[in-house]
């Protein structure tokens, strides 16, 4: 499993921002869920978008429902996308944008698709059984 993930749910996760450039990115959901889009911020919290899809502390994460495509506009080089279900909030995966500028119009393309999904177990260590204390 990729550190990245790990560190994110482990909170320690923070960006790496190779300038204060801001770049537009295009974003695809292809996973049967809708997933709600956050920035992580340099403290480690999360931003979310306004419906116009400018990134704020202040809101909630953007929805994209199954199928749709999104773009954004300042997404600095560096900067990790989280990527949580929308009915659970559980961890879909952490998505980190490139640290140099990009050649065409779009700092980053992706489409969210299975192959990006932690696996079972692929967190950290297997779990194991706790010794009984006392015994």
């Amino acid at each position: 499993m990729a550190k990245i993930n790990e560190d994110a749910v482990n909170g320690i996760l923070r960006p790496q921002f190779g300038s204060m450039s801001t770049y537009p990115i295009q974003l695809s959901n292809g996973l049967a869920v809708p997933v709600m889009l956050y920035m992580l911020e340099p403290d480690g919290e999360h931003s979310g978008c306004d419906a116009t899809g400018q990134l704020s502390a202040a809101q909630p994460g953007l929805e994209l429902a199954p199928g749709i495509v999104v773009s954004l506009a300042d997404w600095h080089l560096g900067e990790v996308a989280l990527l949580l279900t929308k009915d659970s909030g559980s961890f879909v995966t952490t998505y980190p944008m490139p640290t140099v500028a990009p050649t065409g119009p779009y700092l980053q393309v992706t489409t969210i698709d299975s192959s990006m999904l932690v696996a079972p177990n692929q967190m950290g260590s297997p779990p194991a059984p706790t010794p009984r204390s006392g015994s």
